[in-house]
């Protein structure tokens, strides 16, 4: 009986969490906090070049998923286009998932200055475009985890252009 309340204690402080929307044998890429729901990027925990999967996860926590992209376990490369751009003082990563005429862009993003006490500020969202034009703008508003960025992209085996493949 001892071990079924850790066990539902540990489901609740889950549910909770940022990363509520991803499980424990996932790797946690993207998470984002906004008006009472979450979206978040989970991806199977070894994921390379060839094997693995990635798909985007959007609702509110402890309730039914409203979205997943895509529905079923499809390689990273194949369900999205990711991307790290660099520029003076700073960089984003991002990543696009589609469904027909919308794409929900999830990103990440850093500046070298404007934080307080001189730290490097982050911006964290997640774009949603119909036909090309944004429609919807979520900012993240808690401190949110992920492996979202240059390193997870060479891992998964994404390339380094900028054409959309998939």
């Amino acid at each position: 009986m001892l071990l079924a309340g850790v066990a539902f204690t540990f489901t609740l402080t889950l549910a909770s969490g940022a990363h509520a929307h991803c499980t424990a044998n996932e790797t946690v890429v993207f998470t984002c906090a906004s008006g009472g729901k979450i979206a978040a990027v989970c991806a199977s925990r070894n994921v390379t070049p060839t094997s693995g999967y990635a798909q985007y996860r959007f609702g509110a926590p402890g309730r039914a998923l409203e979205l997943i992209l895509p529905e079923g376990e499809v390689h990273p490369t194949k369900a999205a286009y990711a991307a790290f751009d660099s520029y003076s003082g700073g960089g984003v990563s991002w990543m696009r998932f589609r469904r027909g005429a919308y794409a929900y862009v999830v990103y990440r993003g850093m500046v070298r200055r404007g934080g307080p006490g001189g730290a490097a500020p982050f911006k964290e969202g997640v774009v949603v475009e119909q036909n090309g034009k944004m429609i919807a703008h979520l900012k993240c508003v808690a401190n949110n985890i992920g492996e979202l960025g240059p390193n997870w992209f060479e891992q998964a085996g994404f390339k380094h252009n900028y054409q959309e493949e998939f």
